[in-house]
């Protein structure tokens, strides 16, 4: 059967992209539940790190019944810098709620004053704190900057994200494990 013009023109300039999408679909949702098989009962990894504002190291205890998103990235990486404002705005939104953002950067500058300068540029409302080799071993699955951790109250890993911070699935994901994990604690 021979196409006719129109069609053939349609079929090399849309196929590509209409291809491209549907590929692109297809493994978002082959992805989507391996997450809690990836994970099982995998718990977050104690957190008291160095903060990158010279402050003493956070006791990650304070963590304990919260909700935490933590964002793994590196003061080179643009993208992880294009996702901030997206992560500030769900920490202004939900921190109410239990929500606990914490940035551990896996490249921080060596010089105290170098991390103080980058700390108070970015002007970031949740801690930002230095990850040892260790820590970045404790979080499996890592291929780039930034990547996302999501744990529940419990401290057990549940979502991991690789890239930006999407807004649509991110804070779906927050919002369902907010609510699910409140209604689980005691009053």
């Amino acid at each position: 059967m021979e196409l006719g013009p129109g069609l053939r023109k349609w079929g090399t300039r849309h196929l590509p992209r209409t291809v491209a999408t549907w590929a692109c679909a297809l493994s978002i949702l082959h992805a989507a539940p391996s997450q809690a098989a990836l994970w099982g009962d995998h718990r977050l990894p104690p957190l008291d790190l160095p903060s990158l504002q010279q402050a003493p190291p956070k006791d990650s205890g304070r963590l304990a019944g919260q909700v935490v998103l933590v964002v793994l990235w590196a003061p080179w990486c643009t993208v992880c810098h294009e996702g901030w404002p997206e992560l500030v705005r769900l920490h202004a939104k939900y921190a109410p709620s239990g929500l606990r953002i914490v940035g551990l950067t896996v490249d921080a500058p060596s010089s105290p004053d170098a991390r103080e300068t980058l700390a108070r540029e970015l002007a970031l409302p949740f801690p930002l704190l230095v990850a040892g080799s260790d820590i970045r071993r404790a979080f499996r699955g890592v291929r780039g900057y930034p990547t996302l951790f999501l744990a529940d109250r419990e401290g057990r890993i549940r979502r991991q994200w690789s890239g930006p911070p999407a807004p649509g699935p991110l804070e779906t994901a927050l919002v369902d494990l907010l609510a699910h994990s409140s209604q689980a604690e005691p009053s």
